[in-house]
């Protein structure tokens, strides 16, 4: 099972990122801060990290560069998410080690995409949405409302 740490000083964003995942064969950390994600990451070495680019104490590119000094942690990828569109913004994250910067607000599919370029996600269930104008009745790739498919032991 891969293990991946969400870091964003937001629990909103955290928790809906989790919804976002959570039917996923992934075992999910959160933090609320860089400095927060650099000792679990420490601990228990995730897949993935997936982190905003503003926090306090210790930012997206912050971690960035501390996980890339770290000679056990300097291979962990790194997704930053953020609502800058400016090019100075994305080329930080990408000179700081970031092996991808999405942009928010981030839907399903768009996380989905980006997380599997990184780890493989291969055997995890696909995302199923709930078509909110056909009163919940079908599934379908481009509906408004997400819902998790069911949890298989």
């Amino acid at each position: 099972m891969k293990t991946i740490l969400l870091v964003d000083d937001s629990k909103v964003t955290r928790e809906l990122i989790k919804v976002y995942l959570i039917a996923k064969d992934v075992r999910l950390l959160d933090a609320p801060d860089g400095e927060a994600a650099l000792a679990l990451a420490r601990r228990d070495r995730p897949d993935l990290i997936l982190c905003d680019l503003r926090m306090p104490r210790l930012d997206g590119p912050g971690l960035c560069q501390a996980l890339r000094a770290d000679p056990t942690l300097r291979a962990i990828p790194v997704i930053i998410l953020t609502s800058n569109q400016d090019d100075e913004s994305h080329r930080r994250c990408r000179e700081a080690g970031a092996c991808d910067v999405l942009m928010k607000p981030i839907g399903p599919h768009q996380l989905h995409d980006g997380v599997a370029d990184l780890i493989p996600i291969h055997e995890l269930s696909p995302l199923q949405y709930w078509d909110s104008g056909s009163g919940g009745a079908t599934v379908s790739t481009s509906a408004r409302h997400f819902r998790p498919g069911p949890i298989v032991p």
